[in-house]
């Protein structure tokens, strides 16, 4: 209800289905949302909103086997050392990644809900306009979530941003990046044992396994989110041309900076801006 990209509430439910990440791997099973008009999707679905206009989310845990039952038990296998991690129930909690909000809706580790439970929570947008990012954030527990596809992106805006002319449309694209390790029959490969660090052997970049874009000869504006776990990317184009970063977790920079290459750490994002005016059709960069 509402208006979207400005003052708007959602229902937003956490479900488990079969997604094709890559046209040579068999289906894999992944946590994801169902916003109740877009279908099964991961990631989530990218929220719009405006400085000062609240956005409220009734999250619903959803999870769900086949035969319509509510998860017993966690996907992947659960490590009851970590603190909080006392047993394997499918439990979920959605965190506002950068976002400025009170306690209680900030998705408190141990406010995670298991299957059948839901919470309302309130977004005020009073921050500047950024990218960010919502995630799983469950005590002992948010690898695991994050792993089988909890995460999405949220985008604020406002009026001075609008006037700057940047990319827009069909030219403005979030990218969430993570790595992921599969096994034969396409499922997600994770040790069963706490591990500090795990980095996958494979790149997604929106759920699709090592993914290309046609482009146009224009300027692009890509909103990158690193959402691994563990590794962190150095981006670059491969023929090593300059591109300007706009913008950081916290919103945009006082003026474009020109780079070559970028690091980005895990749950850091940036705002960037490719111009491929200069490339000739059919031209291939990495």
């Amino acid at each position: 209800t509402g208006s979207p990209g400005g003052e708007a509430s959602y229902q937003v439910a956490f479900v488990e289905f079969d997604q094709v990440l890559h046209s040579e791997l068999p289906p894999t099973t992944v946590w994801g949302f169902n916003d109740g008009s877009t279908g099964n999707r991961y990631p989530g679905p990218t929220f719009e909103a405006a400085v000062g206009q609240q956005v409220t989310v009734d999250w619903l845990n959803d999870l769900r086997d086949e035969n319509g039952a509510y998860l017993s038990q966690h996907h992947l296998p659960v490590d009851a050392c970590p603190h909080g991690a006392s047993d394997n129930q499918a439990f979920a909690v959605m965190h506002l990644h950068g976002a400025h909000v009170q306690a209680a809706f900030d998705g408190h580790p141990e406010l995670r809900m298991v299957p059948g439970e839901s919470a309302v929570y309130e977004y005020p947008n009073e921050q500047n306009a950024a990218t960010l990012w919502y995630h799983d954030h469950s005590l002992g527990m948010t690898r695991l979530g994050v792993e089988m596809g909890l995460a999405g992106a949220y985008i604020v805006r406002d009026p001075a941003e609008a006037a700057l002319g940047l990319p827009a449309g069909q030219y403005e694209i979030p990218m969430i990046i993570q790595d992921r390790s599969f096994n034969p029959d396409g499922s997600f490969k994770y040790p069963a044992d706490f591990t500090e660090h795990v980095v996958g052997n494979t790149i997604l970049v929106n759920g699709r396994v090592w993914p290309y874009l046609n482009v146009d000869r224009g300027k692009y504006r890509f909103r990158w989110v690193n959402g691994s776990g563990s590794r962190a990317y150095r981006l670059q184009l491969s023929d090593g041309a300059t591109f300007q970063q706009i913008g950081t977790d916290g919103g945009l920079l006082t003026a474009p900076l020109p780079m070559t290459e970028l690091l980005i750490m895990p749950g850091e994002r940036a705002d960037v801006v490719i111009a491929f005016g200069a490339y000739a059709p059919g031209t291939v960069v990495d």
